[in-house]
């Protein structure tokens, strides 16, 4: 039937008290002195007969009180019924038991050379093993993307083979859905006992949000266990939070900042963590890091690509139990440098002095010390005339009086085929030449027809409005709204006749009374941004703002052909999926994506007219991704979900107040301990020895009384 065992027996010792009535009796039963008086004989032989009949009952409230001192004690030790595996077969109660598997990224974690990921899946086997013919079970793991079960199944060899198969995953989730299908499931079956059953790690984040009143349907009858495997002790790990480069674009031959950000969750400090810096899985840079406990850390790298184009890269942890994430990838299109020409229609003999030198200066702030992401070169118009355009993606012309009309071709043959042409304007510039060479001819290469000249009488700083703050000129400023530009003091300007724009012309800046500041035009697949005002302090002064640089510097690579990162999508975390930005001539393209196992899948794009987005919702393996629209090819990095890194330990208090109400039971499992379903657990017996306790002391209390 069973076997009896105690879950305390150390309290058996106590077990002794019970002599102690006897001990009592012993002593007071000392035999006395007898005398003896004729006179009382006839008394005494009268009582005999009465005092039979009392020592039985003196007897009798001996054994009483031994007794109750004996189960006392006995239920203090916990005595259970624990049922034997022959009893198993005799149960006719069939069960219904939902399995839900924590297969997140978390389970990874190694433990005792082997992960928590496996002894999860040894532990789901034994519950498993645990069905009999009449039982039903199913399978629910946390993460998954096939449709899930429609009803249990008794076939306990096929949920076995189903649990064998399963492989752990880089994702994260949460215990809700899979709770929901559980209690749906189990109210489907009639067996008389049900149970929900979760075998997963101690770590908290599975649980944030996991409330009785969002899982819509809940059973207080079920009996809910959750079996905890793995590091019993507060694990430790640590991650890198971001990557990211200081300055963007990215050129070749420029040394550039990366700044990796670490994070230690776990409880203890680490010392001396190893930390390694590659770029196409070459080592660059290596350190040596210490994390307090709960704390983040940067650390700074530079960096100099040697070569244009997308580059892959990662920032390496070591020494981790968590190896999942220790590697958290990037990548960066790599540009060759911007190269700028600049035209100075008033070179002086200073350079302070000369209509240049803050354009100059703004573009390249280092100067020739140091090479930057912009190199500029400034010449006169006669020079300029000789020079290949092609040899460079932007050229701005600064207060320049006219150009030849073989020039003015060339030009307008360089911004048809994508290159960007900036105007700046000042006393050389006769608004009629330009008028007739850049508007009204076939070389049309202003934004607008020009005005005349206007004198502001103005003499204090006047807000800069900005018409679109969305624009891309605009992306260091994002967040401060229209006057994110601030107040400048504008002398003197060219108007323009707002009534000449074309349709593919705008206004970026203007002043408080609507006047432009900035415009901008369209020719071909080239972009012109017209200044209305000088690029030095003759007429405004906004190069000593520290408005100037940023707009200038974002000027120049927004009219080299795009923004300050130029890609076919940016590096995700998972889940998140992979977007894939789309112009409007690449619509009709094949758009291919091939993930790190070489799976190449073909995605569609969708969005109004103009462009569009492609959408890879399937990024579920951290690594590099290849993506390819038409002949222009790209990549983007993934990586694990920051969340599963946080291996901070939930509580068992913590875990209770989530199952008001709820039979919940919750066992730390080892390799080697054995699983038993719910309704074979031991049966309590302490209970029944504290009520034949209580009815045994009635019992002595009646028949003290009667003995008095």
């Amino acid at each position: 039937m069973g076997w009896f065992t105690f879950i305390n027996p150390a309290f058996l010792w106590g077990a002794l008290a019970a002599s102690i009535p006897v001990i009592i009796h012993l002593i007071n039963r000392r035999r006395a002195r007898v005398v003896r008086f004729p006179a009382v004989q006839f008394i005494l032989r009268a009582e005999r007969r009465v005092a039979r009949k009392y020592r039985v009952k003196q007897w009798l409230l001996l054994a009483l009180r031994t007794i109750i001192l004996f189960l006392l004690t006995t239920a203090l030790a916990e005595p259970v019924l624990r049922p034997s595996e022959g009893d198993l077969a005799e149960i006719t109660q069939t069960r219904a038991v939902a399995l839900i598997l924590d297969n997140t990224m978390s389970m990874a974690y190694q433990v005792a050379g082997t992960t928590t990921w496996e002894l999860a899946k040894e532990a789901a086997g034994l519950v498993l093993q645990e069905l009999r013919p009449q039982d039903q079970g199913v399978v629910l793991p946390v993460v998954s993307t096939d449709e899930p079960p429609q009803a249990l199944s008794g076939e306990r060899a096929r949920l076995i083979q189903q649990v064998a198969a399963l492989d752990g995953t880089s994702e994260s989730s949460g215990f809700i859905k899979p709770f929901q299908q559980a209690y749906a499931l189990l109210k489907t079956s009639d067996a008389s006992k049900k149970e929900i059953v979760v075998v997963t790690d101690r770590t908290r984040i599975p649980w944030v949000g996991f409330e009785p009143a969002a899982l819509q349907i809940i059973d207080p009858q079920v009996q809910v266990t959750v079996m905890v495997v793995g590091e019993q002790n507060a694990p430790s790990n640590a991650a890198v939070r971001v990557a990211r480069f200081d300055h963007a674009p990215v050129v070749a031959g420029v040394r550039t900042k990366l700044t990796a950000s670490v994070v230690n969750f776990g409880a203890l400090d680490r010392k001396q963590v190893p930390m390694r810096l590659l770029v196409d899985e070459r080592t660059l840079d290596q350190r040596l890091l210490d994390l307090p406990r709960g704390a983040a850390a940067e650390v700074v790298f530079d960096v100099v690509f040697d070569q244009p184009g997308y580059r892959r890269g990662a920032v390496v942890l070591g020494g981790d139990a968590l190896p999942a994430d220790d590697a958290f990838y990037f990548t960066v299109p790599v540009r060759k440098a911007l190269r700028v020409l600049l035209i100075d229609g008033d070179p002086r003999t200073t350079l302070v002095a000369s209509e240049t030198f803050y354009l100059m200066n703004a573009l390249n702030p280092e100067g020739t010390s140091r090479p930057g992401p912009i190199q500029p070169r400034v010449v006169p118009v006669e020079e300029a005339e000789r020079l290949r355009l092609d040899d460079y993606d932007v050229v701005a012309l600064a207060n320049v009086l006219t150009l030849s009309s073989s020039f003015r071709s060339r030009l307008m043959a360089f911004v048809n085929r994508g290159g960007g042409l900036w105007w700046f304007l000042g006393h050389h510039v006769d608004p009629n030449v330009y008028n007739r060479d850049f508007f009204d001819a076939p070389t049309r290469l202003l934004p607008a027809r020009l005005g005349a000249r206007l004198d502001r009488t103005e003499r204090h700083p006047v807000p800069l409005h900005v018409s679109e703050t969305d624009h891309p000129l605009f992306k260091p400023f994002s967040g401060q709204g229209r006057e994110a530009l601030g107040s400048v003091r504008v002398q003197r300007l060219l108007t323009t006749e707002r009534a000449s724009l074309p349709p593919v012309s705008r206004v970026l800046i203007a002043l408080p009374d609507g006047r432009p500041l900035l415009l901008e035009g369209k020719v071909g697949r080239g972009r012109i941004l017209m200044f209305t005002s000088t690029a030095d302090v003759d007429w405004n002064e906004l190069p000593v703002t520290t408005t100037y640089l940023p707009l200038i510097q974002t000027g120049a690579i927004y009219l080299a052909g795009g923004d300050t990162d130029q890609r076919l999508a940016s590096d995700v975390r998972i889940p998140h999926p992979i977007t894939l930005k789309v112009s409007e001539p690449q619509r009709d393209l094949p758009l291919t994506i091939r993930d790190p196992h070489g799976r190449e899948v073909r995605v569609f794009p969708d969005g109004p007219e103009g462009g569009a987005e492609a959408h890879y919702g399937e990024a579920r393996v951290p690594g590099f991704y290849r993506l390819r629209v038409g002949q222009e090819t790209g990549l983007v990095a993934v990586n694990t979900p920051l969340e599963e890194s946080d291996v901070t330990p939930i509580q068992p208090e913590e875990l209770r107040e989530k199952f008001p109400g709820i039979p919940l039971a919750i066992v730390q499992w080892q390799p080697g301990d054995p699983v038993r379903p719910p309704q074979v657990t031991p049966m309590s017996l302490a209970g029944w020895f504290l009520i034949g306790m209580l009815a045994l002391m009635l019992v002595e209390g009646v028949l003290a009384n009667r003995l008095r």
